[in-house]
């Protein structure tokens, strides 16, 4: 979670909010900030994006760096639902076609089953019940920055995103 901040602050708060004194963070400059967001993210990134910022600024109020905080009168606008981009059927078999010919077969699991990168990269071979032709998905992994160098960077295995996500996934027999 807290590399996730770190990489949202990085990549999204400091490129439009990070020159501006704290005083100087308006519902106005809010408005636009969403807007940017909204532009270029998902409505789920941006807002938990927002939040962090909000949570940011209700503790600069409780530090006493603020009087108020710019979110206290401004509603998040909700950004306009924008249906998820899916490979059309040709897509998925050139795909296939150009994985399989470079023995890349890793990468049509994903296609099939709908596996995160993260539970792609930590399945193991018990994870694969061939009896039952079935995978199951109890693991996730992923890249953290080194607390000793910034320039490292560690794998960590956990579990996977959410409680739902642990799942038993059939297979097909041509993925078996």
């Amino acid at each position: 979670t807290f590399e996730g901040y770190v990489r949202q602050i990085e990549r999204h708060v400091k490129p439009l909010l990070g020159s501006l004194y704290l005083h100087e963070i308006s519902e106005e400059r809010l408005r636009g900030f969403s807007g940017q967001l909204n532009k270029k993210l998902s409505q789920s990134t941006a807002r938990g994006i927002q939040r962090l910022l909000k949570a940011s600024l209700k503790e600069a109020v409780a530090a006493g760096l603020l009087n108020e905080s710019p979110y206290s009168h401004f509603r998040m606008p909700k950004a306009p639902h924008r249906p998820p981009r899916i490979l059309t059927q040709a897509e998925q078999r050139r795909l296939e076609q150009a994985a399989l010919s470079i023995g890349c077969i890793e990468q049509i699991l994903p296609l099939y089953t709908g596996l995160r990168l993260g539970e792609l990269c930590a399945l193991k071979w018990s994870d694969v019940d061939f009896g039952a032709r079935t995978l199951r998905v109890q693991r996730s992994v992923q890249r953290l920055s080194s607390p000793q160098s910034a320039a490292k960077t560690a794998l960590q295995i956990g579990t996977p995103k959410s409680d739902s996500s642990v799942r038993e996934l059939p297979l097909p027999a041509f993925l078996l």
